[in-house]
């Protein structure tokens, strides 16, 4: 069977400019509890055993040529887990997120199976893991459970087999064409079908054009900070019990996702701050991707929500209520939309649109994914800590990522080197967090688990 790319997998390879430093990796640095040697061959067979649980993860992409129809998955011929999985050393001086985020950005190779995963020895305490994944391959929710295949989810490698695996051919031209031509057939049949209901169609095809207009939106002022113009990148992060971020948004009926987006606005208002810049005449206008539906990747294609978020409001109660009034608002407009699925070659204009003008369009990108409710492992060595990395897209200065791990919901802003203030981004949102709990709990001044400076057992901090 013949397993094309989806629409919304195209748009992530159309996103990558030939030349440019933006790509679409998505990926996560963590910190492993564990001392002593690595065994690398070890690993390599322990994943190997699990890899039957993750078949994307030895396919790659074969692109065609017009007559043969979108590009396809097909099993990687040359699949070698000794190219994927790898064992380095942080260099010597070297802020592990900031190289892991790095690392992440380096191309994925669209020829083999488009991910790495890297151990990384120099640790002060424990063992890195940096893992990379091309977008086309995984949106957050995929990388999830991907991750669940590279790792362990017990504490005890069970007793797995690797299961014999033997690379399936990839169809011949002849099969590429016939199924090419199948599928226009089809395409042409239901659309002489549908003449009777032209006038209706037409009629969809205006209000999408006009929804796909407004989620666009104006133009907004850029943010004063720097774009990554190399493969270099500048993390910082911050982290709270994700039960005491879950209390917050149930006492003022919001969602964790919008506690996300009240502490990224926050932080945005401390950094812009800390660069001696205004709070004000910044509509901050966020791109927030939304979920596909079962069996797809990357949202089907569809777009995200775009929201604006309140950066002239100093109160995070207040914040957070208009927030939440704009996702809903947002969420309801999805809903009650019409259905409409641009073309193929509408939907690629439209991505080089965006990768050359989205950042006058949006400040920021901002994803927040579900994680692993109980804690992953490595060998028998738990995986103590997780920080997402998100990719830097279209201009925009800064990416967000906000992923939930084992009772921690864990924040990271990804921006250029030279934006050396980062770090306050996350003291904005730390304090925004400890208000909000404040407010949430009467008298919970007392409450507080370690107050806006919280680090989870085993979270690798960096050096003051």
């Amino acid at each position: 069977m013949i397993e094309r790319l989806s629409a919304g997998d195209m748009m992530m390879i159309w996103a990558q400019e030939p030349g440019s430093p933006m790509n679409m990796n998505i990926g996560m640095a963590g910190v492993v509890e564990r001392r002593g040697p690595v065994d690398i061959e070890r690993l390599r067979a322990l994943v190997s055993a699990r890899l039957h649980r993750g078949p994307m993860l030895r396919r790659r992409v074969q692109l065609t040529r017009f007559w043969q129809g979108p590009p396809l998955w097909v099993d990687d011929q040359r699949f070698d887990l000794a190219q994927h999985i790898e064992l380095v050393a942080l260099p010597r001086g070297a802020d592990f997120l900031d190289w892991a985020a790095t690392r992440i950005a380096e191309p994925l190779d669209l020829h083999r199976a488009p991910w790495r995963l890297l151990c990384v020895t120099g640790l002060d305490k424990g063992i890195g893991l940096v893992l990379a994944l091309h977008h086309t391959l995984a949106d957050g929710k995929t990388a999830v459970a991907l991750a669940d295949v590279l790792l362990s989810a017990t504490s005890q490698e069970p007793a797995e087999e690797s299961v014999r695996w033997r690379a399936a051919p990839p169809p011949s031209t002849g099969h590429l064409v016939r199924d090419a031509a199948v599928a226009k057939a089809a395409a042409l049949w239901q659309a002489l079908r549908e003449i009777p209901n032209l006038l209706a169609k037409l009629r969809a095809l205006r209000a999408g054009l006009a929804t796909t207009y407004k989620t666009i939106g104006p133009r907004v002022p850029s943010l004063p900070f720097p774009v990554v113009r190399d493969g270099r990148r500048h993390l910082a992060t911050a982290a709270w019990p994700l039960v005491e971020v879950e209390r917050a948004g149930h006492a003022f009926d919001a969602t964790v996702n919008d506690v996300a987006l009240t502490l990224t606005t926050f932080g945005v208002r401390r950094l812009l701050t800390a660069s001696g810049e205004p709070v004000t005449g910044y509509a901050l206008r966020v791109s927030v991707p939304v979920a596909a539906a079962p069996g797809l990747r990357n949202a089907g294609g569809s777009a995200p929500m775009m929201i604006s978020l309140p950066l002239d409001e100093p109160d995070p109660r207040r914040a957070l209520a208009r927030v939440t009034a704009q996702t809903r608002a947002a969420k309801a407009d999805r809903a009650t939309a019409p259905s409409w699925r641009p073309p193929m070659l509408v939907m690629r204009l439209m991505m080089s649109w965006i990768r050359r003008h989205g950042s006058e369009r949006f400040n920021l990108y901002v994803t927040n994914v579900p994680g692993p409710t109980t804690p992953l492992w490595l060998d028998g060595s738990r995986l103590a800590a997780v920080y997402p990395i998100a990719p830097i897209t279209a201009g925009v200065p800064l990416a967000v990522a906000v992923l939930s791990y084992a009772g921690t919901l864990v924040m990271t802003v990804n921006a250029a080197p030279e934006l050396a203030c980062l770090p306050s981004f996350a003291a904005g949102a730390r304090e925004a967090m400890t208000a909000l709990t404040r407010l949430a709990l009467p008298g919970g001044q007392d409450r507080l688990l370690q107050g806006p400076d919280f680090v989870p057992a085993g979270e690798w901090r960096r050096p003051a």
